[in-house]
């Protein structure tokens, strides 16, 4: 049973890490004149459209890891978007990035900062 829930859960990792979900963005822009002044539902549409388009052709920089987790994230509470979901791709990508920076240069943009205060 073990073995069968997890071949269930991996297969369904391997599913959202090979392609850019499918998102109902007239869903997500539903409303928008209300919430942002000046953009209306079809600017929203066309925005959301062009980041899909964006994560289409960088969706292979992104672990698996990632993509599954953000995916879900954006899923909970609402109509997920495509702009939250490439925002919680990136800010992963980016941490990553930093933790894998020299201790010395972590150590050194502190010292920067530092010294700008006093």
């Amino acid at each position: 049973m073990v073995v069968l829930a997890s071949l269930l859960v991996g297969s369904q990792l391997l599913v959202v890490a090979d392609s850019v979900p499918i998102f109902d963005v007239n869903k997500s822009c539903q409303g928008v004149e209300v919430v942002f002044a000046g953009r209306n539902s079809d600017s929203c549409i066309r925005s959301e459209e062009a980041t899909r388009g964006q994560l289409k052709e960088n969706w292979g920089e992104f672990s698996a890891k990632d993509k599954v987790e953000c995916v879900g994230a954006t899923k909970i509470g609402g109509t997920p978007t495509y702009t939250e979901l490439i925002t919680c791709l990136e800010m992963r990508r980016d941490v990553q990035k930093l933790r894998s920076l020299p201790s010395d240069e972590m150590k050194g943009d502190r010292g920067a900062a530092g010294s700008r205060r006093k």
